[in-house]
């Protein structure tokens, strides 16, 4: 009897093998972009969380306070005369979480003066935030947190490095002092893709929609102020109430920038023409801080002879804005507490 050798089983062919990795990859280059967008529509939605919350705090704020956070002016650990200026953003983390995120002691309380000289200035603040105070049996009262939030979601520059590394140096004005509360150690908050949430409180008492000029001669005041977060978003210098600040601002989106500014907000806008602000009757430029926070339906169904009228969102409260997923400020993919198109 003839033995009969077993034939082993044949193995793949090239075509086979090329085929099934062809398969493969279709369906990674399907699955890629699917999980993208899923991570990309869970930070929207984690940073929609984060403005609610700060809306919420800056009620309760308004509430305590009897106004809403001020989003402007200088840095109040530092002598006044030195003229170091705060963000809107870190006078957001400021007032709702306080510098140490411990809350804030009540700034309008004489008897929270340290001294008894019955002024509050930078001693006073120096002395309620400090790690070894001078009088450690004195107690100062503290308000908030306004804002509860999760995770890494209020940084300040010392830590932020940690957070988003990918960044373009931030301007020097941002981190002036020399304090230990200086502006580089002064808490703001940032959005699920990282970047930082910038913060205008309106000015309600006055009827134009933008501040312009230049203080001392052609100044007006507006329910907005662009100037109010200009070393983040640039500016074009003498259209708000800071005019010495003209610089291109912090390219956070880690890519650098084209144009002039490293956002569409550096402009308040780009026709060159302060003039608008002042008769109200030539929508803004795309591109600019006046067309973003403008309210194109009021334009559109106001007076002036047909030809509209500008007017920002929200103009009683304030406004909030994240840079969305393309870390540039003023884009279509920017989360905001006033905008619905997001």
């Amino acid at each position: 009897m003839h033995n009969i050798k077993s034939r082993g089983r044949p193995g793949f062919t090239l075509v086979e093998l090329m085929t099934v990795i062809a398969i493969i990859v279709l369906l990674i280059s399907i699955l890629i972009p699917a999980l993208s967008s899923a991570r990309t529509q869970a930070k929207k939605s984690s940073t929609a969380g984060l403005l609610s919350a700060v809306d919420r705090g800056c009620e309760m704020f308004q509430v305590d306070f009897k106004r809403y956070p001020q989003s402007r002016g200088y840095n109040p650990f530092e002598p006044q005369g030195d003229n170091i200026l705060l963000m809107g953003a870190q006078w957001l983390g400021l007032q709702l979480v306080g510098p140490d995120s411990r809350g804030i002691v009540d700034w309008r309380d004489l008897r929270n003066d340290t001294n008894d000289d019955r002024v509050i200035d930078e001693n006073d603040w120096l002395e309620w935030y400090a790690l070894n105070p001078a009088n450690p049996s004195r107690e100062y009262t503290r308000m908030g947190p306004y804002a509860s939030v999760e995770g890494n979601a209020v940084q300040s520059l010392v830590t932020y490095p940690n957070v988003k590394s990918d960044v373009g140096d931030w301007p020097v004005e941002l981190s002036d002092g020399t304090s230990d509360w200086n502006n580089e150690r002064i808490p703001f908050f940032i959005d699920a893709f990282s970047n930082p949430v910038l913060y205008y409180r309106a000015n309600p008492k006055v009827d134009e929609p933008f501040t312009t000029g230049t203080p001392g001669s052609d100044f007006v005041v507006g329910r907005y102020d662009q100037a109010d977060n200009a070393y983040i978003t640039g500016s074009s210098g003498a259209k708000g109430r800071y005019p010495s600040i003209n610089t291109v601002g912090w390219d956070i989106s880690g890519v650098g920038y084209t144009g002039n500014f490293a956002h569409d907000l550096g402009d308040l806008d780009n026709d060159g023409n302060a003039d608008y602000v002042v008769d109200q009757l030539t929508f803004p430029s795309p591109k600019t801080f006046a067309a973003f926070v403008c309210d194109g339906n009021i334009f559109d169904t106001t007076e002036h002879n047909g030809q509209g009228r500008l007017w920002p969102y929200k103009p009683d409260s304030y406004l909030l804005i994240s840079a969305g997923e393309d870390g540039v400020y003023g884009t279509m993919d920017d989360l905001t507490n006033f905008r619905t198109s997001n």
